[in-house]
């Protein structure tokens, strides 16, 4: 049967339904008129499967289009072109694509392109990983999520800070009045932005300079031509409130691209000649950098970093202080920095730097968990650059943490698995460093390091002052095979009353923990609930297993325990200085002295044991030189040591079998 156009059925009903002057309606007519309708809303064949219908231009009529419903839904050839109508995307989290999209989708986490306006509706991205991230331009998002790895090391699974707006050029357009003098920490507000904050310098009652310092201090959101003022909080004698304009914007130095070297642009004057230690370097974007000056011919011979700087640009002029009699100061100028493992930039150059909300993971650094047990060096990753980069960032902050409003430090957490590292490890100030529980995180040291290498330092050793809250909780640690007097923990300025907890150290040809000097003055080093084993074929200085000297109050506290030392050494050594506690100390495993107490210098160690437990040869070796009554010990058991209390001056055992009570030696 034909179809029938909209004018042929109007007909047909006038013919078919004639008004009750004229004609008449019969069965007939009524079922050809049903007919005539269906067969034109619902054609019949030819037409195919899964076929879209379409309406004739020229009709009005339904017919089959030709175009099958599935190629719609997937292939790219068939979408109409054009930013209006499609996004960037991925279906399998490896490949970007075009993608269409109608209105924005809360679903997704994506967002829509208004011609002349560009993505709208605010959401910020969640993307499958960084890597795939760095190849998309996220110039209008203020801050992107990753959702784990394409590979391993990608560091996907945090959040990332465009930094693509922070203020990089600027002028004073109103100066002001102010005290002459500088005036630190001065926060500007206004503009499209935050964070902008500086140093004033006021002269002739006028501010004359501004200077960003610090990590973050030229904030972000800026547009150009925004106009902020300071706060006059911080400014002597302000009123009206200097101003500056925003003339240019940039990306800001990312946090984790590290000093890493250095040019001299002024050697100083009639310095005095000498080495200087822990010099701090003033100016510049960033902080937390420090390092070693060596003053020759009474110029800079010399500068070494001993803690890798943050947020800096290169180019960035730097003033050397504390070092005596210059009578101008030395200036360097920051001129290479390390590329970042953390942040990244993408497609065109958007500057998204890492920010994670809670702990820094090693793996947002790129960490890899491949070691596999018996593995040689060759066959795992080397996570030495990635776990020192989190490390490093961790120290970052706007200023030391002992000042007012100054902070640094943070926890670097090493997720569950066995990871190799190369090059030893600094944990720097206020930072802690920890597993996920003994046995959960395993750090192998490398075969390949020297038998010189400590493993991990607490603290900047170069530094020569205190560095405080540097701590490592919760891991294992497993030593690297080269025979030598190195130890696996090793520091000579860190104070934490809680250095070392939970912590499994088999240090097969290392010491365990080795602390010396103690620079920064008398404090607190405790250490608890540990577990160390070595073998005394590799560790062959005839060194302690814990070498603790230093002027210090050494703590050893919860169950901790010791397998092994080198042959005819002791467990633990107790040096110079210091007022030291022991409570609840296990020795086995060819330990010839469990705890070694050396009082022969100037500052002889007071000590107390509690519950002190072989077995070993002498479970207490008190040395010669140490004052009588130094020692105090509370309820010790040999448990199969020849002798509980031996005292080296006499040669002699001053006390066998069970310690009960109170007794000093």
């Amino acid at each position: 049967m034909a179809q029938k156009t909209k004018a042929q059925l109007n007909t047909e009903v006038g013919t078919t339904f004639p008004d009750q002057t004229t004609g008449q309606i019969t069965p007939s007519g009524v079922r050809a008129f049903q007919n005539d309708v269906i067969n034109s809303i619902m054609p019949t064949a030819p037409v195919v499967n899964n076929n879209f219908a379409s309406f004739d231009g020229a009709t009005g009529l339904l017919k089959d289009s030709g175009i099958s419903s599935s190629s719609q839904f997937v292939a790219n050839a068939n979408i109409i072109p054009g930013p209006a109508n499609t996004f960037k995307g991925t279906t399998d989290g490896l490949a970007t694509s075009d993608i269409a999209l109608t209105a924005c989708s809360l679903t997704y986490q994506i967002t829509k392109w208004v011609a002349g306006t560009g993505w709208q509706c605010g959401i910020n991205p969640v993307v499958p990983s960084r890597a795939i991230a760095a190849t998309l331009n996220l110039s209008a998002f203020r801050a992107v999520t990753t959702q784990g790895y394409t590979t391993p090391g990608d560091g996907g699974g945090t959040t990332y800070v465009n930094k693509n707006s922070a203020v990089n050029t600027y002028t004073i357009t109103t100066a002001g009045t102010c005290t002459n003098g500088t005036w630190a920490g001065v926060k500007f507000s206004g503009g499209t932005g935050a964070g902008f904050a500086g140093t004033v310098t006021c002269s002739g009652g006028v501010a004359t300079a501004v200077t960003p310092i610090g990590a973050g201090s030229r904030g972000n959101g800026y547009t150009a031509g925004d106009v902020l003022t300071a706060s006059c909080n911080q400014i002597g004698g302000c009123g009206p409130a200097p101003q500056i304009t925003v003339a240019t914007i940039g990306n800001a130095p990312f946090t984790d691209a590290f000093t890493s070297t250095f040019t001299t642009v002024s050697g100083g004057s009639t310095c005095t000649n000498g080495t200087y230690y822990g010099v701090a370097p003033t100016g510049g974007n960033g902080s937390r950098l420090m390092g070693v000056a060596v003053i020759a011919g009474n110029v800079l011979s010399s500068f070494t970093q001993s803690t890798p700087g943050g947020a800096y640009k290169v180019g960035d002029q730097l003033t050397l202080t504390g070092i005596t009699g210059c009578a101008t100061n030395p200036v360097i100028q920051v001129a290479t920095l390390s590329s970042p493992l953390g942040s990244f930039t993408d497609s065109v150059g958007n500057a998204l730097q890492y920010a994670p909300e809670s702990s820094v993971s090693v793996k947002h650094f790129g960490a890899v968990a491949d070691f596999v047990a018996g593995q040689t060096d060759g066959d795992a990753t080397d996570n030495g650059p990635a776990m020192r980069a989190a490390l490093q960032y961790a120290s970052i902050g706007n200023g030391p943490a002992d000042s007012t409003g100054g902070y640094n430090g943070t926890t670097v957490y090493v997720p569950q698995g066995a990871y190799k590292v190369c090059g030893g490890l600094v944990v720097y100030e206020y930072t802690l460093f920890r597993g996920a529980g003994w046995g959960a995180s395993q750090i192998k040291q490398c075969n390949s390091d020297s038998a010189g290498t400590n493993f991990v330092t607490l603290g900047d050793s170069s530094s020569h002052v205190g560095n405080f809250e540097n701590k490592v909780w919760d891991i294992t640690l497993f030593g690297g095979f080269l025979s030598g007097s190195a130890y696996m923990i090793y520091s000579n300025n860190a104070q934490s009353g809680d250095a070392i907890a939970r912590v499994a150290i088999y240090g097969l040809s290392r010491g365990c923990v080795k602390y010396d000097t103690g620079y920064g003055g008398q404090s607190m080093f405790g250490m608890r609930g540990w577990l160390c084993v070595i073998n005394p074929t590799y560790f062959t200085s005839g060194g302690p297993a814990f070498d603790l000297s230093g002027n210090f109050g050494f703590v050893i506290d919860g169950q901790s325990h010791i397998a092994g030392a080198s042959a005819g050494g002791s467990g633990v050594r107790f040096g110079d200085g210091g007022t030291n506690f022991v409570n609840g100390l296990h020795c086995e495993g060819g330990v010839t002295n469990c705890i070694s107490i050396n009082g022969a210098g100037s500052s002889p160690p007071m000590t107390t044991i509690i519950g002190a437990l072989g077995p070993a040869t002498n479970l207490i070796h008190v040395e010669t030189g140490t004052p009588a009554n130094f020692t105090t010990v509370i309820n010790a058991r040999p448990s199969g040591a020849a002798c509980t209390v031996y005292m080296q001056a006499t040669a002699s055992c001053a006390k066998t079998g069970n310690q009960l009570g109170l007794a000093t030696y």
